[in-house]
C-alpha cells in the first residue's frame, strides 16, 4: 500500500484532545474571516501554536480558500515551516515567515492572524496610520505597532526587524501591506483583528468628512480599560461562542473530521460508478464513494490506483448483481459494502484505523427510503462485518441503534461472524498510528 494514503478522520485520533480544540478554532476563525470577506484569494495566514513543549503551529493548506479550511486539513509545522504531521497538505513556508517572527519571539501568543483587507491595507497606506477617532480604534489604538514594509515577505532576516517593531504590543499595521493581530487564544486574536479591520473600515469612511477627535479623558479611559491581556481574554470569552454559532450556521463541515466536498474532489480518490440497468421497467443506478481518505497522485503507483478499482468496481457488481436478480436495494447495499469491509484498503472493516488505544472500533449504519425503517452500530471491536449487524439491528430489534459490547452480543444471538479484533489490524494502519 502507497505511505501517502493517510485519512483525514485519522488527525484527531494522532493528536491530542487540545490540539483537536485549537484545530477546531483555528478552523472556525478562516471561515470567518472568508465570511466577513478579510481573505485574499489563498495568500495570508492564520496560524496557532500547538499545546505542548514543541514549536510547532498549525497553518492553512497551501492553495486552498479560507472557506476551504477544515479542523483535519490544518497543516502542523515547525517553525521553519516543515511538516511535522503529514496529512496530505503543504504549506507556503515563504508566507510563515512574519508568523514564525512573531511565534518565536512571543510565547504568548497562541494564535496569529494576518489579512489584507481593502480598508487595512488603505490605513496602513497613511502616514497618520490608524488615528485615534472611533471607539472601535480606541480598543487597538494604544497596543498598535507598525513595521515598514520591505516587500513581499520572503528573507528569513524580516524577522528580526518584525519583532523588533512588534515589541510588546499585539496588533500592528504593516506598512503598505496589511493588518495583524496576536492573541493569547485563537478568540482574543480574532476578536482584536475584528477591532482593527472594523476601525480601518470607519476610518476610510470618515475621510469623506473632517474627523471629530474625541476628548484626551476618552482616549485615556480605554488605554486604561482595555490595553491588557486580561480584558481580551474576557471578552474573547464572551464574543467567541456566539462566533462559533455563527460558523456552524455558515457551513459546519470546518469542525469535521473529512475535508469538505471540493477538496475530496481534488485530492481523494473518489471513484463514482454508475451502471444503469436498461433491461429494468426503471432503470436503477448504484452510486459508491470509496471512502479511502487523501491519496496524492504523484505519490501513488499506477498499481495501488488500480487495485482500488478493482476493489470498488467488486463492490458495485456486488450490488448490481442482487438489483438484476430482483433484490432489494437494502439488500444491494449491504452486499457492495461487503466487500469494501473486506478489503484492506477502506476504513469500513479489515484496515479501518486504529483508536488512540491502538484498538479497532468499527461502526456502520443502514436505512430503507420506503418506510425510513433504519439501523446502526457503534464501537464494535469483534463483529466481522459491522454493516450486517446494521441489517440485524434494522430488521430484527426495536431498536434503531447499538452499542460495544451490547451490539456484540446482539451479534451473537443473530449468529454473525465474530472475530478477534486483530483481525482488522493493518500494517499500514499500525505505523500511521506511530
Amino acid at each position: 500500500m502507497s505511505e501517502a494514503i493517510l485519512e483525514l478522520n485519522e488527525i484527531k485520533n494522532r493528536v491530542s484532545a487540545e490540539e483537536w480544540a485549537i484545530r477546531q478554532d483555528l478552523a472556525a476563525a478562516y471561515r470567518l474571516v472568508a465570511h466577513y470577506g478579510w481573505d485574499d484569494m489563498v495568500f495570508t495566514h492564520l496560524s496557532a501554536r500547538v499545546p505542548g513543549p514543541q514549536d510547532h503551529f498549525l497553518l492553512n493548506p497551501y492553495g486552498y480558500q479560507f472557506s476551504e479550511v477544515t479542523a483535519s486539513n490544518l497543516v502542523k509545522v515547525d517553525l521553519d515551516g516543515n511538516l511535522v504531521l503529514d496529512n496530505g497538505f503543504e504549506v507556503n513556508a515563504a508566507g510563515f515567515t512574519i508568523h514564525s517572527a512573531v511565534h518565536m519571539a512571543r510565547h504568548d501568543a497562541l494564535a496569529v492572524m494576518h489579512v489584507h483587507t481593502d480598508a487595512g491595507v488603505a490605513v496602513a497606506s497613511m502616514q497618520e496610520g490608524l488615528m485615534p477617532l472611533t471607539q472601535h480604534a480606541m480598543f487597538v489604538y494604544h497596543d498598535l505597532a507598525y513595521h515598514d514594509w520591505e516587500g513581499v515577505a520572503l528573507d528569513l532576516d524580516e524577522r528580526e526587524r518584525v519583532v523588533a517593531d512588534l515589541g510588546n504590543k499585539n496588533v500592528m499595521l504593516l506598512r503598505n501591506h496589511g493588518t495583524l493581530a496576536l492573541g493569547g487564544s485563537v478568540a482574543s486574536c480574532f476578536l482584536r483583528l475584528y477591532y482593527l479591520e472594523r476601525a480601518c473600515k470607519i476610518q476610510v469612511g470618515i475621510m469623506n468628512g473632517t474627523p471629530n477627535k474625541p476628548n484626551q479623558q476618552a482616549i485615556d479611559m480605554m488605554q486604561q480599560t482595555f490595553n491588557n491581556k486580561d480584558s481580551w481574554e474576557g471578552l474573547g470569552g464572551v464574543a467567541w461562542p456566539s462566533m462559533r454559532r455563527l460558523a456552524d450556521r455558515l457551513d459546519p463541515s470546518y469542525q469535521q473530521l473529512f475535508a469538505i466536498w471540493q477538496q475530496m474532489l481534488k485530492l481523494a480518490l473518489i471513484l463514482v460508478l454508475w451502471i444503469p440497468a436498461m433491461s429494468l421497467a426503471a432503470p436503477y443506478s448504484i452510486v459508491i464513494h470509496g471512502g479511502a481518505g487523501t491519496i496524492l497522485r504523484d505519490k501513488m503507483s499506477t498499481e495501488v490506483e488500480a487495485e482500488y478499482r478493482r476493489v470498488l468496481t467488486k463492490a458495485v457488481k456486488a450490488g448490481h448483481q442482487v438489483l438484476r436478480g430482483g433484490g432489494s436495494s437494502t439488500q444491494a447495499v449491504t452486499q457492495a459494502i461487503l466487500v469494501m469491509e473486506d478489503s484492506p484498503l477502506f476504513n469500513a472493516g479489515r484496515g479501518a484505523v486504529f483508536t488512540h488505544d491502538g484498538e479497532v472500533e468499527l461502526d456502520a449504519s443502514i436505512m430503507r427510503g420506503d418506510d425510513l425503517n433504519a439501523g446502526a452500530v457503534t464501537g464494535v471491536k469483534r463483529v466481522r462485518n459491522p454493516i450486517l449487524l446494521a441489517e440485524q439491528v434494522m430488521l430484527n430489534s426495536p431498536h434503531v441503534m447499538l452499542m460495544g459490547t451490547g451490539a456484540e452480543a446482539f451479534a451473537e444471538t443473530r449468529g454473525l461472524e465474530m472475530v478477534k479484533n486483530d483481525y482488522f489490524h493493518t500494517e499500514r494502519r499500525r505505523r500511521q498510528l506511530q
